[in-house]
């Protein structure tokens, strides 16, 4: 009996270690990522660059929306996005792409050799504390649980129970409603970008010339594979656009080496769709990562809305089940 006694204790205190250095090590992860960052926004104001612009051209994504690129050197224009180095492109936001012309000149921030502009600093900045802040909950959770151990902090829950309960609550169920409305988010993008492909007004029909291709294999959990076909087309008043199109398998083998047909949007050109939809490419876009990540948000709301339900059904009755419910498990 003893020994079994100490065998736990012994299991006690060795998830107790393993518990405090992971929260040791996501602090430091956090501290050290937020201290290079800072750094780096210091770098930045000592290496201001000026850049020339010798094209333009942009990335419709398979999903959701589009990127828009300008391109720092001559000759790249008819290469997919892929095949040109990063210091040789930069993003900009769609207003930025719609003033800027070919000879302008734009201002950025040289890091480590590449150029950058303030709109890829920005969603490089925001990424990371999205990140930081989903590291960041095991750390919180971790300091509560502390808390929570000491018998003056649980005397004082004790003692403002329904304050304490409120503030817990609303953190716990306000970050999950944030990340859901950011999932929400991308999936709206997804969903309206399908809705403008099959049902969408003022399209173009015309055939794009395909000046390049590529396609690579994701690695770890992202292993599907990626395919992308580098258009050039012209619109009804002769103007000449270029675009990396990431399509579907089918569609890459069938029209690698030849010309695409496409719909492009009459207000925006670098708005393109391939004009044949197959059975596969349906198929291939309902087994695709992004929609299982869909069907699992879907899945996950479900739930904790099942949860919120039983939470609240406990609140009036003191009960999650009602007695039909319990008559039923018990039998």
């Amino acid at each position: 009996m003893k020994r079994r006694k100490q065998k736990r204790d012994w299991k006690r205190v060795g998830s107790e270690l393993l518990a405090f250095a992971l929260f040791v090590f996501l602090i430091f992860i956090i501290i050290d990522n937020l201290q290079e960052n800072e750094d780096i926004k210091l770098g930045l104001e000592m290496n201001a660059v000026t850049a020339t612009i010798y094209d333009k051209t942009a990335e419709k994504h398979l999903f959701s929306g589009m990127s828009y690129m300008v391109l720092l050197q001559p000759g790249l224009v008819e290469k997919t996005k892929w095949q040109i180095p990063p210091g040789y492109r930069a993003g900009v936001s769609k207003s930025e792409f719609e003033m800027l012309e070919v000879g302008d000149t734009i201002d950025g921030h040289s890091v480590e050799g590449v150029f950058y502009t303030p709109s890829e600093l920005k969603y490089e900045d925001r990424s990371l504390y999205i990140v930081l802040f989903l590291v960041g909950i095991y750390p919180l959770g971790y300091i509560c649980y502390l808390l929570f151990k000491i018998k003056k902090f649980e005397e004082f829950v004790d003692r403002h129970d329904f304050g304490v309960g409120v503030i817990m609550y609303t953190v716990f169920w306000g970050g999950l409603l944030v990340f859901l409305l950011f999932m929400y988010r991308d999936m709206a993008a997804d969903l309206k970008n399908g809705y403008e492909k099959f049902y969408g007004k003022d399209y173009i029909e015309t055939v794009a010339t395909i000046t390049d291709h590529h396609s690579y294999s994701g690695t770890g959990r992202d292993y599907q594979q990626y395919y992308y076909l580098a258009l050039t087309y012209q619109d009804e008043s002769g103007e000449r656009f270029n675009l990396t199109k990431e399509v579907r398998r089918n569609t890459y083998r069938n029209y690698v080496d030849g010309e695409l047909p496409i719909n492009y949007k009459k207000d925006n050109p670098y708005n393109a769709f391939a004009q044949k939809t197959e059975k596969r490419d349906v198929f291939n876009f309902l087994t695709s990562q992004e929609m299982f990540m869909h069907f699992l948000i879907i899945f996950i709301t479900v739930l904790l809305s099942y949860a919120l339900f039983l939470m609240n059904r406990k609140r009036r009755t003191g009960s999650y089940w009602t007695k039909t419910d319990k008559n039923r498990r018990d039998v």
